[in-house]
């Protein structure tokens, strides 16, 4: 099914604690993973739910998070789950692309990582945090041709990555997004209640 059709924006409704979504070019969910780091770490299928609890936990060290979602703390340890810093990053696809979602941190929009993901394809990641700052990235061939905030995008132009009327529109934000859209990219809705390929992304 083609979840590309629902679009990114939902999304900041949706994860209003912030998240980071990242986009890579003809590539599977198994194959962003191996960019990502999966090569030799756990991939267990995992709901949101189950995602966010380890976050959590991982944060706040309180274990009623993993029992609320029915994950077992010696099982995540043994997987390598359970660790200071980071997030889980579960995977998906659409048309064309494969994506992968971190709701609250940034740990799939670090530079390194973007520039390593990116290698022989074209990567696109989205931030947004709680405080509703935003930050897009675009890498190609493992080099990162732009990065700016949106409401902040003196000069994009010239990298890479040019929004028409940006800088004229009400929510600039907004208008990042639709352009985003415009190029095929989008999240299925069904990411929020159904299980996904995941692993643990370390900072």
């Amino acid at each position: 099914m083609n979840g590309a059709h629902d679009g990114i924006a939902w999304l900041t409704e949706s994860y209003s604690d912030g998240f980071t979504v990242i986009f890579c070019a003809g590539e599977t969910p198994e194959g962003l993973l191996h960019r990502l780091g999966a090569d030799g770490a756990t991939v267990r299928e995992m709901s949101r739910e189950q995602a966010e609890a380890i976050d959590l936990f991982n944060h706040y060290q309180d274990e009623d998070y993993l029992e609320s979602a029915g994950l077992d703390l010696e099982e995540l340890q043994c997987d390598g789950f359970v660790a200071d810093g980071g997030g889980v990053a579960r995977a998906g696809e659409i048309p064309g692309w494969a994506y992968a979602i971190e709701s609250f941190g940034a740990a799939l929009n670090a530079r390194a990582l973007v520039e390593r993901a990116s290698a022989g394809t074209r990567l696109i990641a989205f931030r947004r945090n709680i405080n509703t700052a935003s930050l897009l990235t675009c890498a190609v061939d493992g080099r990162i041709v732009c990065s700016y905030d949106p409401l902040h995008p003196d000069g994009h132009e010239t990298k890479g990555f040019a929004v028409e009327g940006l800088v004229e529109a009400d929510d600039r934000t907004g208008r990042v997004l639709q352009e985003l859209e415009a190029w095929g990219l989008g999240v299925p809705r069904s990411l929020d209640f159904e299980d996904l390929p995941a692993i643990r992304i370390g900072t």
